[in-house]
């Protein structure tokens, strides 16, 4: 291998990990530049399914690659087990929970390899040219609530959770609890109680990633 030709390998790498891992030097003017596709998030080393939980510790770091993960462990890859993924669902947008300042939502889906999935969902700004975590939480998995949808109402961020409710099985819920949430100086509380409600059959998202 020539000098040239490392040279180019090298540089090609290390931008590269520069883009997947959200840290170039670029300065942001607002949050609708950051590429979330390929992107660093603070990540928990104890991955597993829980119930509806706000995160506040993080003990690690998970990088996408146009939009998606990859884990990669000893036991997993083989005929009956497919490895874990992550990938990002949806970004949403909005200003109106910190008024003038836009935020977006990010929502990315933890396939754990076998039926069980989930969500975590990251709210970030921008706050002097770089990307900051404002606030993330896990849903629960599927029909126990599992994220049904996250979006801004009110004011409010709106948090929509799947019940077991009258539900078609494991994977197909037909209710749902609204939690309005609104911010606080540093976090997210409770804005009203959770509503229980009968999904509308057009919401309904009866299938198995």
């Amino acid at each position: 291998m020539d000098k040239r030709t490392f040279s180019i390998l090298a540089i090609t790498f290390l931008s590269f990990n520069r883009l997947a891992a959200g840290q170039g030097k670029r300065a942001f003017a607002d949050i609708r530049q950051v590429d979330f596709r390929n992107f660093q998030y603070p990540w928990r080393k104890d991955v597993d399914a829980s119930d509806f939980e706000w995160l506040a510790k993080f003990d690690s770091t998970v990088s996408l690659r146009d939009g998606e993960h990859l884990f990669k462990y000893p036991d997993c890859g083989g005929r009956y087990r497919r490895c874990p993924e992550l990938f990002i669902s949806v970004v949403d947008y909005s200003s109106d929970v910190f008024g003038f300042l836009e935020f977006a939502i990010v929502d990315l889906n933890y396939l754990s390899g076998g039926t069980a999935n989930w969500d975590y969902v990251y709210i970030y700004t921008v706050d002097n040219g770089t990307p900051k975590l404002i606030a993330a939480f896990q849903s629960g998995t599927r029909v126990y609530h599992g994220l049904h949808r996250v979006y801004i109402g009110n004011g409010h961020l709106v948090v929509e959770l799947n019940e077991p409710d009258e539900n078609q099985g494991d994977c197909c819920a037909a209710w749902r609890t609204r939690t309005e949430y609104r911010w606080r100086a540093d976090h997210f509380e409770p804005a009203s109680h959770p509503v229980k409600e009968p999904i509308p059959v057009h919401e309904r998202t009866w299938f198995l990633r």
